[in-house]
């Protein structure tokens, strides 16, 4: 009698798990998970698994119970109708993950949802009757679960053969992306640095802000490249404001490209409320030195050139000195450039300060 009863618990519990991805499937339909959400997706998968094995196992009890006994070779023919089955279910969840068909959807239910749900019925019906009755209800249930059990195997192979193909269709989109990719890379190390600064800035929006072509400044050491994008920082809207914003950044990237903008520049293109703007900088640059100690000495990603953003900067305040705001930030500037550890950077850097606070310049 023990038998019996575990198969009915396999078999019910097998039941139970293959109506939670049809339950599941359904809410899918009207909203398919995604993002984060996606991660729902397991819960049928893994049900249609364990509802496979519950009725494998509930099925090889009703085996060794002799419930099987009227079939001829009970064991091989129900084992594999399960497992048949249970690539029904499978197949037809995947079939609904994949897009497939319209058509595919009557045929999912019936092989994924109402075939297994009745096999579980049925090894319930089976583990408290005499073989005899279970063969005539067999016979009522054969010609579906058969044709369950062979769309099932459909609905795999064609999972797998669904699987190869766009396996080999992403293998050659990745071909052909690597190949133009290496022919757009031929392409572009043909060109001199101008025409490949041309054909970036070709690609910029005529609303684009001011900060990507400074960083292009501080970046390009060709003078002719450096005079592109000059003449592309002019043709900026509203280029006098943003100049401004970048030198009071807190980012010495920005801060310096827009130090040297203001160095390109001739003088009767400077503007006299720039110089408190320029003073800023000199404050920013002062307080981040005192922050970091090696601020001087150690190259970072937004700074890769700390002595050289501290002589742009200079060169910049020069020329509007003197200026009382100006004077008092170079002031306060020249006291910490003392307290910092001595290193050549640090004497370079006083001998650079002390030329600007030491000499006449001209007025704004």
């Amino acid at each position: 009698m023990a038998l019996p009863l575990i198969a009915t618990c396999f078999a019910v519990l097998g039941g139970l798990l293959y109506a939670i991805p049809v339950l599941i499937s359904a809410g899918f339909l009207a909203k398919v998970p995604s993002g984060e959400n996606a991660v729902a997706l397991v819960v049928p998968f893994f049900s249609s698994i364990l509802a496979g094995i519950c009725l494998l196992l509930a099925n090889f009890c009703l085996v060794a119970a002799g419930k099987w006994d009227e079939l001829p070779k009970p064991g091989w023919i129900t084992s594999g109708t399960i497992f048949l089955l249970g690539l029904a279910a499978f197949g037809a969840f995947f079939a609904w993950l994949e897009h497939f068909p319209a058509w595919t959807k009557p045929l999912s239910l019936f092989c994924g949802a109402l075939m297994p749900l009745a096999t579980a019925g049925f090894m319930v019906y089976a583990a408290f009757h005499q073989p005899q009755e279970n063969q005539t209800a067999l016979t009522l249930l054969r010609i579906p679960i058969l044709i369950a059990s062979f769309m099932g195997l459909l609905f795999a192979v064609w999972g797998v053969q669904s699987y190869l193909s766009r396996v080999r269709a992403n293998e050659k989109r990745e071909w052909e992306a690597y190949q133009a990719r290496e022919k757009e890379n031929a392409r572009v190390a043909a060109l001199s640095p101008l025409e490949r600064l041309e054909e970036k800035y070709a690609s910029f929006s005529p609303n684009s802000p001011l900060w990507p072509y400074l960083v292009d400044l501080v970046l390009e050491s060709d003078p002719a490249c450096r005079a592109l994008t000059v003449s592309r920082c002019l043709s900026v809207p509203n280029w006098s404001d943003q100049l401004k914003s970048c030198l009071q950044s807190d980012t010495p990237l920005y801060q310096r490209g827009a130090l040297q903008l203001v160095n390109q520049l001739a003088s009767e293109q400077l503007q006299a409320d720039w110089a408190e703007s320029i003073a800023q900088s000199v404050r920013i640059t002062q307080a981040q030195m005192a922050k970091d100690d090696n601020w001087l000495t150690t190259p970072q990603d937004l700074n890769p050139k700390p002595l050289a953003h501290v002589q742009d900067l200079l060169a910049a305040a020069q020329r509007f000195n003197p200026n009382p705001g100006m004077e008092s930030a170079l002031q306060s500037l020249q006291i910490q450039l003392e307290s910092q550890a001595e290193s050549p950077e640090q004497q370079a850097a006083k001998l650079a300060l002390a030329a600007v606070l030491g000499q006449p310049r001209e007025r704004h």
